[in-house]
């Protein structure tokens, strides 16, 4: 492993610690997700090639915390979502170590903060009926896309760029909460700004039911009771390894530790 990656997973360890001791002050639930709780299971931390960290919040707890937040939030820490920040292109949030820059291919050219972060992805509930499932994502599917449109102009063709103009982000989260506030059913669960692979997005409730501390390298991290059915969801034969010219990381292009550098260099 190179130094940087190093260095990047015990500061995206970090990161996820200092979240964990606001959560647990608060009372807070959150679960590891997508990478994060498979390199948990399979790995028992980051997996080795991974350059992100990845967290589940129901939207009711995600709610919660923004509001604490607003009062009192880790002073090493930020909180960056669509709902609270203006031209942010993605619909779900990151929390982002001060002090730090970590770039990617669609922030290196704006104006945000942009420190090492982990992504917050919030679960929402889903209706019990397929065929109106498909329809609730198709309508966030919009939302998503013009979200993501509005905020990476610089990377977008022109004219979709100017048809996403006739939309605020205030009026992309009204609508977003509109459809969101009329689910009734309580028996599933996803996340609903993908914009593809929406159906293994998908989850019965009962995987969510109870967070289990579990061991993430020195540290201890909470995932879901259901975890297995997770996985197997999203991954099929998740504790397979992946051939070598598959374990890559893609997302970073330039790096700053800031005051964090000899910290991260240390996994003690």
């Amino acid at each position: 492993m190179d130094e940087r990656l190093f260095k990047l997973q015990n500061g995206l360890k970090y990161v996820l610690k200092l979240f964990h001791e606001y959560c647990e002050k608060q009372n807070l639930k959150y679960y590891l997700a997508y990478g994060s709780l498979l390199g948990a299971i399979r790995h028992h931390d980051i997996i080795p090639w991974d350059d992100d960290m990845d967290i589940y919040m129901f939207r009711d707890e995600y709610n919660k915390l923004r509001d604490l937040w607003k009062k009192e939030s880790p002073k090493e820490l930020y909180l960056q979502s669509f709902d609270d920040v203006r031209d942010v292109y993605f619909t779900y949030a990151k929390i982002r170590l001060n002090g730090t820059t970590y770039n990617e291919n669609t922030t290196k050219n704006r104006n945000m903060h942009k420190g090492i972060f982990i992504d917050l992805f919030i679960l929402d509930y889903l209706p019990n009926n397929l065929n109106e499932r498909a329809v609730l994502y198709k309508k966030m599917n919009r939302i998503n896309k013009m979200t993501y449109y509005k905020g990476t102009y610089e990377t977008t063709k022109k004219i979709k760029f100017i048809f996403t103009k006739l939309y605020s982000y205030s009026y992309l989260r009204k609508k977003r909460d509109l459809y969101i506030s009329k689910i009734k059913d309580r028996a599933y669960v996803g996340y609903i700004g993908s914009f593809s692979n929406f159906l293994r997005n998908v989850f019965k409730v009962e995987a969510f039911k109870e967070c289990m501390l579990f061991d993430f390298g020195k540290y201890q991290f909470y995932i879901p009771n259901g975890y297995e059915e997770i996985l197997k969801k999203l991954y099929d034969n998740y504790m397979e390894l992946p051939p070598v010219e598959k374990r890559i990381n893609p997302h970073v292009v330039d790096i700053d530790f800031g005051n964090y550098d000899k910290l991260f260099e240390s996994n003690k």
